[in-house]
């Protein structure tokens, strides 16, 4: 483990969102941010697209697509700075001399220093029609600590989690927007995940007509630490990286797995 503390005082941004538009949601985003650090939070976690909303015609998707080194994480990063305070967020990234449109997340320090900018891998019905599909899962060794970043449906994949874990993440971020038809399988997927790879799971959703809310921090052992129902709030918690030592003493997965049977060669039919 790296030399910091043991303990992440996380906040977790369910938002409503405007879909759409992006200055309503960045007054937000400024607002909750100022409130998290304000509690003492050290990183601070938006939803997926939390910059402009999903629901909208795809032509008024593409105009509010932004670059990395555009206004909206410019400002992001002006935030974090100003704050003192890690930032997660979700936003449409339109990449500078591509015809590509991604749905991306960036992870900001709190010195405002872009850390990784994931693209989502995994995209859900009509998303096929207006993003490009990223291929990386990242695991980034922060001063916080090693953080994964998934991005809603890549949270359907097992394999996700677990080549992460395998990077060796102690906290999986999710950011999310996840439908009230799909809640159950929302709480599901973090709580399994967070138990079968022995780790913190932190999963961030939007809270409006279209989405389920219900945000949450799960513990190495599926338990959920903390939650918060369909409405706009600041979930603030701490985890202890020293439960992952713990609970992995006690449950062998890790120790057990076999990296024989997790590559093409075990699909093969003999």
């Amino acid at each position: 483990m790296d030399k910091r503390n043991a303990t992440l005082k996380i906040a977790l941004a369910q938002m409503t969102v405007t879909h759409g538009e992006v200055a309503p949601n960045l007054a937000t985003i400024c607002r909750m941010t100022a409130e998290a650090a304000q509690a003492g939070a050290q990183i601070v976690c938006f939803p997926e697209l939390a910059q402009c909303g999903f629901y909208m015609k795809k032509e008024t998707l593409h105009a509010l697509a932004e670059p990395i080194e555009g206004p909206f994480v410019t400002k992001l990063q002006a935030l974090a700075a100003e704050h003192h305070i890690h930032l997660l967020c979700g936003y449409a990234e339109a990449p500078t001399g591509e015809e590509a449109l991604y749905n991306s997340c960036v992870l900001i320090d709190d010195e405002g220093k872009i850390l990784e900018n994931m693209r989502k891998i995994y995209l859900w019905g009509r998303e096929k029609q207006r993003f490009t599909p990223g291929h990386r899962l990242p695991v980034v060794n922060t001063k916080l600590g090693r953080i994964g970043i998934l991005n809603c449906y890549d949270a359907e994949y097992p394999e996700t989690f677990r080549i992460e874990a395998l990077k060796g993440a102690e906290l999986i971020l999710v950011g999310a927007n996840w439908s009230f038809t799909g809640q159950s399988r929302w709480e599901l997927q973090l709580s399994c995940n967070a138990l079968c790879n022995l780790l913190f799971v932190a999963g961030v959703n939007i809270a409006d007509q279209y989405c389920c809310g219900h945000s949450r921090v799960v513990a190495p052992d599926g338990r959920v630490i903390e939650t918060v129902h369909n409405e706009e709030t600041v979930l603030i918690t701490t985890i202890d990286f020293a439960e992952i030592e713990e609970q992995r003493a006690k449950i062998p997965y890790m120790t057990d797995f076999n990296p024989e049977t997790f590559t093409m060669d075990a699909l093969k039919t003999y």
